[in-house]
């Protein structure tokens, strides 16, 4: 790349120093040719102690939001312009009273005080990756509910008006997904309960974020963000929700010796009188049992800190691609 441009057009933009990092050092190499031309978000990285005196580095919440507010970018949250701050205040009133409609027992509402239009809905976005190495990290993320819509390959339905609401997909993933923690396994796999540390000070840290919110220094206007689920792969949601219920607890035919748990968070579906895999009618027996049991034996942190809905605290977790008796909103405009 560099003999194609040219040396002094390759040192005047910088390439010349990528070009020069190893490919078997290239997480340092690249730090460092990051650190000199500063290219680096100034988001302070903090850190969090676990069990047994374990520290991981993470970004606080209130960090992220502070940054986004300084920076102008509070009205891209809800997939408008830097300049269009009543348009991204009427289109988040707009689509809290949409989610008041399916979720009327969410806390938030019962909340006095607060300026539903300068309040963002945010997700918990988990997933379990893997490094060069091959070895697993687990992931987590905030993303904002509203965004700039689906990319021309894909089909998305949205509301009514001049600016109907959109989902949150197009775009750079840097732009609308902001990494919280990065915990590789050798650290949760050892000590499981340092996991539940680290979300029990993510959960902190959000709960802040709606009580307390942060303030704009020039404006003065004081901003917002309400977690409205966690999403995931079924996997992390049984790890995060602390489910006794999930997918990995399906007992095949003739193999119970005991009663089975079931296989789903948000219904019996899987226990006795109520199989899973009825499929013959469109009003199965599971149906009538959604939100009867709560599927943990320990309160999830993200349930005992975060506002959620109050009627059946289950709908908190989603799965990625959904389950059969999660409400599907996504004819609401916004939650993916």
């Amino acid at each position: 790349m560099v003999q194609d441009i040219g040396q002094a057009e390759a040192a005047k933009t910088g390439i010349n120093k990528w070009a020069k990092c190893k490919l078997e050092n290239s997480e340092r190499d690249t730090h460092q040719v990051i650190k000199k031309q500063g290219t680096t978000l100034d988001v302070p990285l903090s850190q969090m102690t676990l069990q047994h005196d374990t520290t991981i580095d993470w970004i606080d919440p209130r960090d992220w939001l502070a940054w986004l507010v300084r920076k102008g970018l509070w009205t891209r949250l809800a997939g408008v312009g830097r300049d269009e701050h009543s348009t991204a205040r009427a289109l988040w009133a707009e689509s809290w009273e949409r989610y008041r409609v399916v979720q009327p027992h969410f806390q938030l509402f019962d909340m006095d005080g607060k300026d539903l239009s300068r309040t963002a809905a945010f997700l918990i976005h988990g997933d379990e990756g893997r490094t060069l190495k091959r070895q697993a990290i687990m992931v987590t993320a905030l993303q904002s509910a509203l965004g700039y819509g689906f990319d021309r390959k894909r089909m998305g339905r949205g509301g009514g008006g001049p600016r109907p609401l959109k989902v949150n997909y197009l775009g750079h993933s840097f732009t609308h997904r902001f990494i919280i923690s990065m915990m590789p396994k050798t650290v949760y796999e050892s000590a499981p309960e340092s996991f539940h540390n680290a979300m029990e000070n993510v959960a902190i840290s959000l709960k802040s974020l709606l009580l307390d919110g942060y303030r704009d220094p020039t404006t003065h206007e004081l901003f917002r963000i309400a977690i409205i689920a966690v999403k995931g792969d079924a996997p992390y949601l049984a790890k995060v929700g602390r489910l006794y219920r999930s997918f990995n607890t399906l007992v095949k035919r003739g193999d119970e010796r005991t009663a089975p748990k079931g296989i789903c968070h948000r219904c019996l579906a899987g226990t006795y009188g109520y199989p899973a895999e009825q499929i013959d009618t469109v009003s199965p027996k599971w149906l009538e049992t959604q939100g009867v049991k709560i599927p943990w034996m320990k309160t999830p942190a993200v349930i005992k800190h975060l506002a959620h809905d109050v009627s059946d605290p289950s709908t908190f977790f989603r799965e990625t691609f959904g389950t059969l008796c999660t409400l599907d909103l996504d004819g609401l405009g916004w939650l993916q």
